[in-house]
């Protein structure tokens, strides 16, 4: 980090059975599987979590494909028209914190917090705010989770950093 900033693309429109999905946390009993996320699996067991996950990203570009076809056949019926008004920042559940660390240093949001830091630029496209400090340079680590009695999901699906 040169210039003190980090932040990152939210996608907190995913639905909670997407993710199970694609198998990525799918057995885990503790927070990053005990330290070992997936990568403690070798042989057969690593080659089903990436054949699993592969199969999810065509699943999902399938379906996307196949929601731009539906938007192209109903261009100009002005009755299939949605603008997405209602949408409101991070999840829709409000018993839920955010928590994000930079070199160890735990911050925590709850919902409100959370949506002072969040900025919707363009539909889809949500973004926030971790660190934006000129001062602060060199080499970060940062976690994230959320925490809470929710079942929703939280995709952050690029970090910047400047």
């Amino acid at each position: 980090v040169k210039h003190g900033f980090i932040g990152g693309r939210m996608e907190p429109w995913h639905k909670p059975n997407e993710i199970p999905e694609m198998g990525i946390t799918n057995g885990w009993t503790e927070e990053n599987n005990g330290g070992d996320g997936n990568y403690g699996k070798s042989g057969g067991a690593r080659r089903l979590v990436e054949e699993r996950s592969r199969r999810a990203v065509r699943e999902g570009v399938e379906r996307m494909e196949e929601e731009i076809a539906r938007d192209i056949e109903a261009e100009g019926d002005i009755s299939r028209r949605r603008l997405g008004g209602g949408q409101s920042c991070g999840l829709t559940g409000n018993d839920y914190t955010f928590e994000f660390a930079i070199n160890g240093s735990v911050v925590t949001w709850d919902k409100a917090k959370f949506c002072e830091h969040f900025t919707r630029l363009n539909y889809n496209l949500d973004v926030i705010k971790f660190m934006d400090d000129p001062d602060k340079t060199g080499d970060f680590e940062v976690a994230m989770r959320m925490a809470g009695n929710t079942k929703e999901v939280m995709c952050i699906s690029h970090l910047y950093w400047a």
